[in-house]
């Protein structure tokens, strides 16, 4: 199984989406039960949080859009 590479390219529900997969493609593979919905997203967010963001920028208080 592959190590699962953030796509900065691709929004974070992309990744999200993609990591999900991946993650219960490989826990099918080691027997494990799948992640429900909401425990897989708490997951991703800790891992990969700082992502979503990345894309917010602001600029004296104020949200810019990128």
């Amino acid at each position: 199984m592959n190590e699962f590479l953030y796509d900065d390219h691709a929004s974070y529900s992309v990744n999200f989406d993609r990591w999900y997969v991946a993650n219960c493609m490989e826990r099918e593979m080691y027997k494990e039960g799948k992640l429900n919905f909401d425990d897989a997203e708490h997951t991703f967010r800790k891992m990969w949080g700082f992502k979503q963001l990345e894309s917010a920028v602001f600029i004296n208080g104020t949200k810019a859009m990128n």
